[in-house]
């Protein structure tokens, strides 16, 4: 295809400037001045061709500079978690049938006694759902006691307390889940600030029945209040969060979340051999740091803003040269006028300015319309952008500013030469 587009591309510009010189007559083609005028009313469309890629030019630019505001502004998200020295590892218990829910709750207690004995390892958490992953259970019509049904859809989630202290979760009311909260005892639950707003609204949680089933066994206490994350994505919203002890809600597939400063490689190896410790047939698998797992979470967006930046600058170097050509040819043309000029009193300086005006009128119009493209463009590119809006101020000015600094910059070189030119030469080619 792109192979395809280039042959096109060549024939169509191509043909346009052949059919220009079939046209020529053969008598006035062999008269240097009058060839001259021809080329100089051939000029205008020149310098709208230039124009047009300078146009083009803008629009990628623009485009490029919000995706790159945009990826800068996904990136500084206030994610609610730290994810520094945090590795991560899957294991699913099989078959059900050798490990039901008292079994489960016994292979994970062996396992983070397990970790807990090990130097270096500052917190070990334990989750059926962590951070940037989709959740494993889902609910509706949860209620708070004697408070009407809720109509959200809230994530359920089974951890230990130290899944809270491993990510730096921050307790906002209340305490964590500890060793009393066990199969036997009384049901309890942790909500996340979203959900104990939309339950309560400003009344506090804690001490308040939370019912999500059909049972007297869905009934859970609340004992804590805990810091709102971005569970799902960067971009994502705020989801409402109801974590139980995974004791008292025990689940085959859990994820280890260690918080530890040794090296990731040497722990992730060390995890593995605990895992297998416990038991040889259920492996620790999936094995990452949690800031690889955020930096795959947006690999899409840093891929569109890479290569939308890539053609972005071929576009400017493809323009400034256009338009260097452009200046550069029109000043050979002009070399008996620049001539004519300096022999009836032209100082350089007057030279310059009127070559460089060629080129800053080339680019004022490749700008207006280029800024009048990039707003219908951005639109397109509204859906990739957070935290900007499609006609940034800022970025359309600043990239405005850099292109029409670069095509001076281009009509610059042309202009000196122009400066040079020597009125004698000029004239003798007449």
């Amino acid at each position: 295809f792109v192979i395809a587009c280039a042959a096109v591309t060549t024939l169509l510009f191509g043909i346009a400037p052949s059919f220009s010189v079939v046209k020529q007559n053969i008598s006035g083609a062999l008269q240097r001045s009058r060839l001259s005028r021809r080329v100089t009313r051939n000029l205008p469309l020149r310098d709208v061709l230039a124009a047009a890629q300078l146009a083009l030019s803008l629009m990628l630019l623009i485009g490029a500079g919000l995706l790159i505001r945009s990826f800068t502004s996904l990136l500084s998200v206030h994610t609610g978690f730290d994810a520094r020295n945090v590795l991560l590892g899957d294991i699913s218990l099989a078959p059900l049938a050798v490990y039901p829910p008292p079994k489960q709750s016994e292979f994970f207690n062996r396992l983070l006694e397990k970790f807990d004995n090990t130097s270096e390892i500052e917190e070990t958490g334990l989750a059926s759902s962590t951070p940037m992953v989709p959740f494993n259970a889902v609910a509706s019509g949860l209620r708070a006691e004697g408070r009407p049904e809720s109509d959200a859809t809230v994530c359920m989630t089974s951890v230990n307390g130290a899944y809270f202290r491993a990510l730096r979760i921050p307790l906002v009311q209340g305490r964590l889940f500890d060793r009393r909260d066990g199969p036997d005892s009384m049901r309890v639950a942790i909500l996340n600030q979203t959900l104990a707003q939309t339950l309560f609204q400003n009344e506090t949680a804690i001490g308040h029945r939370v019912f999500w089933g059909r049972g007297p066994a869905d009934w859970a206490v609340v004992v804590g209040i805990v810091g709102d994350i971005r569970h799902r994505s960067l971009d994502g919203k705020i989801w409402p969060e109801f974590f139980q002890p995974y004791r008292q809600a025990p689940s085959p597939w859990m994820t280890l979340v260690v918080r530890s400063p040794k090296n990731k490689a040497s722990l992730a190896r060390e995890m593995k051999a605990l895992a297998q410790s416990v038991d040889r047939n259920q492996p620790l698998f999936n094995v990452t740091s949690l800031e690889e797992r955020i930096a795959d979470s947006v690999s899409e967006r840093r891929t569109r803003t890479v290569l939308l930046g890539i053609f972005a600058a071929i576009a400017l170097v493809i323009a400034v040269v256009g338009l260097y050509g452009v200046i550069a040819y029109s000043v050979t043309q002009r070399t008996q006028e620049i001539g004519v000029r300096v022999a009836l009193g032209a100082t350089r300086s007057t030279i310059f300015r009127l070559v460089v005006g060629h080129g800053f009128r080339i680019m004022i119009a490749g700008t207006v319309f280029g800024i009048a493209g990039a707003i219908a463009f951005t639109r397109i590119l509204a859906s990739f952008l957070y935290g900007v809006p499609p006609t940034d101020l800022p970025t359309f000015a600043i990239v405005t500013v850099m292109l029409a600094a670069t095509a001076l910059v281009a009509a610059y070189f042309p202009a000196r030469r122009a400066t040079q030119v020597d009125p004698v030469s000029a004239l003798r080619q007449e």
